[in-house]
């Protein structure tokens, strides 16, 4: 996004990191978005010609997008102190270790949706 920072102007980076986790043999469909409430309204709002609100590329436009206040709108590039970050990847496969006592309490669409498994290990 340049060396202080820019906002969301199309899909470009949505693509770039699409194309590479393609290129890693992920299965598109697996592949998912999860952003802060900034990236969702910047993403949402933007405009082509005439006001037109422009669309995701077809090709991802299905794929699972989590908003969350988890991901910071404070991260300091360059100049920048309010850049945020969309993090891109296959999680259905993602495992979570913790070598301590862990609780979590998910909804149970949620993991459904996201295909979690939660691993514990004590040593």
């Amino acid at each position: 996004m340049g060396t202080d920072g820019a906002s969301i102007t199309d899909y470009t980076k949505h693509t770039e990191a699409v194309m590479k986790l393609l290129q890693t043999n992920n299965n598109l469909a697996d592949i998912s978005f999860v952003q802060s409430p900034e990236v969702f309204r910047q993403v949402n709002d933007l405009f082509v010609d005439l006001g037109q609100y422009q669309l995701p590329p077809y090709a991802y436009r299905q794929n699972n997008v989590f908003t969350t206040s988890a991901v910071k709108s404070d991260y300091v590039q360059g100049a920048s102190s309010n850049t945020t970050r969309i993090y891109v990847g296959d999680f259905s496969k993602l495992i979570v270790g913790v070598g301590e006592e862990i609780s979590v309490k998910l909804v149970e669409d949620m993991l459904i949706i996201c295909k979690l498994l939660f691993l514990s290990m004590f040593a």
